[in-house]
């Protein structure tokens, strides 16, 4: 096992965190090769080298990253660092300032893209990818959290009553039951009504052996709708609130631990600031 597989292995963090880390150090590891440079022998220059290339690239081809892409590549580097004990190599590293995340508003779909989005779900006509569409929308999961339902986690009750999603391993492990919508309902029991199987995963693939659906699986198939699983989080809570919900129940629903990851939902964008002041009379 090389040192980077040893680093992962011993992390104790969430698997997306784990690939992510793992990812950013494969490719931090390919350019230090390129420099001549070795991975267990890292110097602040060669750090500093590589944030300075991230950020102006010197291949053509590369693309710029911006300063939250920095941020979480230094992320898996310092942590590196600091198991191998190279802390020094990661003190001292100028990089661009990150705008707070906590003072931008999360990008959510406006009132025709959601609408254009259902309506091409729909014409699809993939109840699976209906139901799926509809239980991320109308509940606020997340996509980790989706993909570890099992079909026992979902109560499709009768219309008197409330269905609702056990979340049992959510982030930080905390476990929430979440009330959601008779849309998603009716759809998620549609596509239940079609399954022949015996797994116990609610999402399963169609093709080849039926067998949960990962993280990846859902992306893809998101991503054929031009969306990601985040974006339709961040659409159910920019208008739970907005229609005034208390910010208390939404961040329960979300699972937030702290109020002010809520708050950014509360946010106005560039766009929405822009069409304020057009409104403006003078």
């Amino acid at each position: 096992m090389n040192l980077i597989e040893t680093f992962i292995a011993q992390l104790n963090k969430s698997e997306s965190t784990k690939s992510a880390y793992r990812y950013s150090l494969i490719r931090f590891e390919k350019w230090l090769i390129e420099q001549g440079k070795d991975i267990d022998k890292l110097t602040p220059r060669t750090v500093q080298k590589y944030v300075n290339n991230l950020e102006n690239p010197q291949n053509e081809k590369d693309k710029p990253k911006s300063a939250s892409s920095i941020a979480r590549e230094l992320a898996a580097i310092t942590s590196f660092a600091i198991f191998s004990k190279q802390k020094p190599a990661v003190s001292g590293l100028q990089v661009i300032e990150k705008e707070s995340i906590l003072n931008t508003a999360p990008k959510s779909l406006n009132e025709d893209e959601l609408d254009a989005l259902i309506d091409e779900v729909i014409k699809d006509g993939n109840k699976r990818n209906i139901a799926m569409v509809y239980l991320l929308l109308l509940s606020g999961i997340r996509v980790s959290e989706l993909v570890n339902l099992d079909i026992k986690d979902v109560s499709i009750t009768s219309r008197s009553e409330t269905s609702y999603i056990h979340i049992k391993k959510g982030k930080g492990n905390k476990e929430r039951k979440i009330p959601f919508k008779k849309e998603a309902r009716y759809k998620v029991k549609e596509y239940l009504d079609t399954r022949t199987d015996d797994c116990e995963a609610l999402f399963v693939t169609e093709k080849g052996e039926t067998k949960r659906m990962g993280v990846r699986n859902v992306q893809k198939l998101l991503s054929g709708y031009g969306i990601h699983p985040h974006l339709l989080r961040h659409t159910f809570a920019t208008l739970n609130l907005k229609q005034g919900k208390e910010i208390t129940l939404v961040a329960d629903y979300l699972g937030h631990l702290d109020l002010n990851t809520t708050r950014r939902y509360t946010k106005m964008t560039f766009e929405e600031k822009a069409l304020a002041l057009d409104k403006v009379r003078f």
